[in-house]
């Protein structure tokens, strides 16, 4: 079975709504051959972040996501979910939020 591991990580601070805005946003993934058809996919990240739209404001989410690939066909198959999250100190009230991502991609 040929395995790889891949990693990504960003770490920014720089002006934009306020003077600093920190952020940071981390991703692994590994990519492996469970299955004939072709290379299975699979990554999770992670982002968080502080001043986004207001001093004092934290911002969150993270996700899962797998793709297999099938060979013989061109074609992906694909698959996300996410969760984010948003607060703030002026006072309003955010609801979290969830996303799913399916799909499948045909390359020719």
């Amino acid at each position: 079975m040929d395995s790889r591991l891949a990693y990504t990580r960003l770490l920014q601070k720089g002006p934009a709504f306020t003077e600093e805005i920190w952020d940071y946003w981390i991703r692994a993934g590994w990519q492996s051959n469970f299955f004939k058809a072709g290379t299975t996919s699979l990554s999770v990240d992670y982002y968080n972040g502080s001043d986004f739209l207001s001093d004092g404001a934290k911002t969150e989410n993270y996700g899962l996501y797998a793709v297999q690939t099938i060979d013989a066909a061109s074609l992906d198959i694909y698959a996300g979910w996410r969760r984010l999250t948003y607060s703030d100190k002026i006072g309003n009230s955010y609801q979290d939020a969830a996303g799913l991502l399916l799909g499948i991609r045909f390359a020719f």
